[in-house]
Protein backbone atom coordinates (compact mmCIF):
# COMPACT_ATOMS: atom_id res chain seq x y z
CA UNK A 1 0.00 0.00 0.00
CA UNK A 2 1.44 3.75 -0.82
CA UNK A 3 0.07 7.18 0.66
CA UNK A 4 1.21 9.98 -0.72
CA UNK A 5 -0.29 12.43 1.85
CA UNK A 6 -3.04 13.89 3.70
CA UNK A 7 -4.84 16.87 5.09
CA UNK A 8 -2.26 17.14 7.65
CA UNK A 9 0.50 17.85 4.95
CA UNK A 10 1.89 16.12 2.15
CA UNK A 11 5.04 14.61 3.58
CA UNK A 12 2.20 12.54 5.49
CA UNK A 13 3.10 9.35 3.30
CA UNK A 14 4.16 5.83 3.31
CA UNK A 15 5.11 2.44 1.48
CA UNK A 16 4.26 -0.61 2.60
CA UNK A 17 5.99 -3.36 1.54
CA UNK A 18 4.31 -7.42 2.47
CA UNK A 19 6.65 -10.64 2.25
CA UNK A 20 4.79 -13.13 0.16
CA UNK A 21 7.24 -15.81 0.37
CA UNK A 22 8.08 -18.40 3.14
CA UNK A 23 11.25 -16.97 3.98
CA UNK A 24 12.35 -14.03 5.99
CA UNK A 25 13.84 -11.01 3.89
CA UNK A 26 16.99 -9.35 4.95
CA UNK A 27 16.38 -5.68 3.99
CA UNK A 28 20.23 -4.48 4.94
CA UNK A 29 21.59 -2.51 2.07
CA UNK A 30 18.35 -2.20 0.03
CA UNK A 31 17.36 0.91 -1.33
CA UNK A 32 13.57 2.42 -1.59
CA UNK A 33 13.35 5.26 -4.47
CA UNK A 34 10.99 7.77 -6.41
CA UNK A 35 11.02 7.98 -10.14
CA UNK A 36 9.58 11.23 -11.61
CA UNK A 37 7.63 11.41 -14.56
CA UNK A 38 11.07 12.12 -16.71
CA UNK A 39 12.88 9.05 -14.74
CA UNK A 40 14.75 11.10 -12.75
CA UNK A 41 15.32 9.21 -9.63
CA UNK A 42 16.21 9.89 -5.90
CA UNK A 43 16.51 8.25 -2.43
CA UNK A 44 14.30 8.00 -0.42
CA UNK A 45 15.75 5.31 1.73
CA UNK A 46 19.35 4.91 0.60
CA UNK A 47 21.42 1.89 1.08
CA UNK A 48 23.41 2.80 3.80
CA UNK A 49 20.29 3.75 5.89
CA UNK A 50 17.83 0.52 4.81
CA UNK A 51 18.08 -2.41 7.85
CA UNK A 52 15.21 -4.34 8.90
CA UNK A 53 13.61 -7.58 8.01
CA UNK A 54 10.48 -8.61 6.27
CA UNK A 55 9.59 -11.76 8.19
CA UNK A 56 7.44 -14.25 6.03
CA UNK A 57 4.08 -13.45 4.94
CA UNK A 58 4.27 -10.25 6.50
CA UNK A 59 4.56 -6.32 6.00
CA UNK A 60 7.21 -3.75 7.10
CA UNK A 61 6.27 0.14 6.81
CA UNK A 62 8.64 2.87 5.43
CA UNK A 63 7.42 6.57 5.97
CA UNK A 64 8.64 9.88 6.10
CA UNK A 65 9.42 11.48 9.51
CA UNK A 66 5.89 13.41 9.13
CA UNK A 67 4.23 10.29 8.68
CA UNK A 68 0.75 10.74 10.91
CA UNK A 69 -0.71 7.05 10.74
CA UNK A 70 -1.81 5.24 13.58
CA UNK A 71 0.80 2.22 12.85
CA UNK A 72 4.42 3.23 13.78
CA UNK A 73 6.40 3.10 11.10
CA UNK A 74 9.27 0.27 10.89
CA UNK A 75 11.65 2.67 8.54
CA UNK A 76 11.50 6.32 8.67
CA UNK A 77 12.81 8.02 5.35
CA UNK A 78 16.81 8.57 5.24
CA UNK A 79 15.62 11.79 2.80
CA UNK A 80 13.30 13.49 4.12
CA UNK A 81 13.68 16.43 2.00
CA UNK A 82 11.94 13.73 -0.68
CA UNK A 83 8.50 13.11 -1.15
CA UNK A 84 6.07 11.17 -3.02
CA UNK A 85 3.95 13.12 -5.90
CA UNK A 86 0.67 12.55 -5.63
CA UNK A 87 0.45 12.40 -9.37
CA UNK A 88 2.70 10.32 -12.62
CA UNK A 89 5.17 9.08 -10.06
CA UNK A 90 6.74 5.78 -9.11
CA UNK A 91 8.18 4.24 -6.14
CA UNK A 92 10.97 1.46 -6.81
CA UNK A 93 12.24 -0.99 -3.90
CA UNK A 94 15.78 -2.21 -5.29
CA UNK A 95 17.54 -4.80 -3.17
CA UNK A 96 21.60 -5.20 -1.73
CA UNK A 97 22.30 -6.52 -5.66
CA UNK A 98 21.03 -3.28 -7.18
CA UNK A 99 18.09 -5.27 -8.80
CA UNK A 100 15.28 -3.70 -9.41
CA UNK A 101 12.50 -6.51 -6.55
CA UNK A 102 9.27 -4.22 -6.99
CA UNK A 103 8.19 -1.36 -9.20
CA UNK A 104 4.88 0.87 -8.67
CA UNK A 105 3.91 3.76 -11.00
CA UNK A 106 0.67 6.08 -10.82
CA UNK A 107 -1.51 8.10 -11.95
CA UNK A 108 -3.12 9.95 -9.04
CA UNK A 109 -3.10 8.48 -5.33
CA UNK A 110 -5.80 10.57 -3.62
CA UNK A 111 -5.21 12.94 -0.80
CA UNK A 112 -6.01 10.85 2.35
CA UNK A 113 -6.09 7.90 0.01
CA UNK A 114 -4.19 5.00 -0.89
CA UNK A 115 -3.31 2.39 -3.53
CA UNK A 116 -2.95 -1.12 -2.50
CA UNK A 117 -1.70 -4.34 -4.52
CA UNK A 118 -4.67 -6.94 -4.70
CA UNK A 119 -4.63 -10.14 -3.19
CA UNK A 120 -4.61 -13.85 -4.59
CA UNK A 121 -7.66 -16.13 -3.62
CA UNK A 122 -7.62 -19.57 -5.28
CA UNK A 123 -5.09 -17.85 -8.12
CA UNK A 124 -6.95 -15.35 -8.98
CA UNK A 125 -6.33 -11.32 -8.30
CA UNK A 126 -8.93 -10.05 -5.57
CA UNK A 127 -9.58 -6.76 -3.99
CA UNK A 128 -7.32 -6.62 -0.63
CA UNK A 129 -10.72 -5.44 1.10
CA UNK A 130 -13.62 -7.53 2.61
CA UNK A 131 -13.30 -10.97 1.51
CA UNK A 132 -9.50 -10.29 0.43
CA UNK A 133 -8.91 -8.70 3.49
CA UNK A 134 -7.08 -10.64 5.19
CA UNK A 135 -5.26 -12.60 2.32
CA UNK A 136 -2.19 -10.55 1.89
CA UNK A 137 -1.03 -8.22 -0.80
CA UNK A 138 0.75 -11.20 -3.34
CA UNK A 139 -1.07 -10.18 -6.25
CA UNK A 140 1.72 -9.36 -8.50
CA UNK A 141 0.99 -9.24 -12.76
CA UNK A 142 3.29 -6.40 -13.32
CA UNK A 143 -0.04 -4.33 -14.84
CA UNK A 144 -1.63 -1.25 -12.81
CA UNK A 145 -4.74 -3.90 -12.44
CA UNK A 146 -2.36 -5.40 -9.59
CA UNK A 147 -4.05 -2.19 -7.21
CA UNK A 148 -6.59 -0.88 -6.24
CA UNK A 149 -7.70 2.87 -4.82
CA UNK A 150 -8.75 3.19 -1.22
CA UNK A 151 -10.29 6.30 -0.15
CA UNK A 152 -9.04 4.91 3.39
CA UNK A 153 -5.76 4.40 4.29
CA UNK A 154 -4.86 1.20 6.15
CA UNK A 155 -0.92 0.51 6.18
CA UNK A 156 0.58 -2.20 8.54
CA UNK A 157 4.02 -2.66 10.01
CA UNK A 158 5.50 -5.44 11.26
CA UNK A 159 3.67 -5.74 14.29
CA UNK A 160 0.57 -6.88 12.02
CA UNK A 161 -0.58 -10.05 11.87
CA UNK A 162 0.89 -12.06 8.53
CA UNK A 163 -1.41 -12.94 5.93
CA UNK A 164 -2.82 -15.05 4.94
CA UNK A 165 -5.03 -16.00 8.04
CA UNK A 166 -8.68 -16.64 8.56
CA UNK A 167 -10.91 -13.29 9.61
CA UNK A 168 -11.95 -13.87 12.94
CA UNK A 169 -14.89 -15.57 13.73
CA UNK A 170 -17.40 -14.48 16.74
CA UNK A 171 -19.15 -17.92 17.53
CA UNK A 172 -21.10 -18.42 21.29
CA UNK A 173 -22.33 -14.38 21.72
CA UNK A 174 -24.99 -13.63 22.95
CA UNK A 175 -26.23 -10.63 24.43
CA UNK A 176 -29.43 -9.21 26.60
CA UNK A 177 -30.66 -6.12 27.15
CA UNK A 178 -33.38 -4.98 30.04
Amino acid sequence: EIGVGTDAGTEDEFVELYNPTDIAVNLANWALKKKTASGAESNLVSKAAFVGTIAPKSFFLIAHQKYGGAKPADLIYSANSQNLAYASNTAVIYNANDQAVDEVGWVEILKNGSIERRAVQNGACVVATGVGQFLGNACDTDASSDFDTRSARDPQNRNSLPEPRAQAAVSGFNATYD
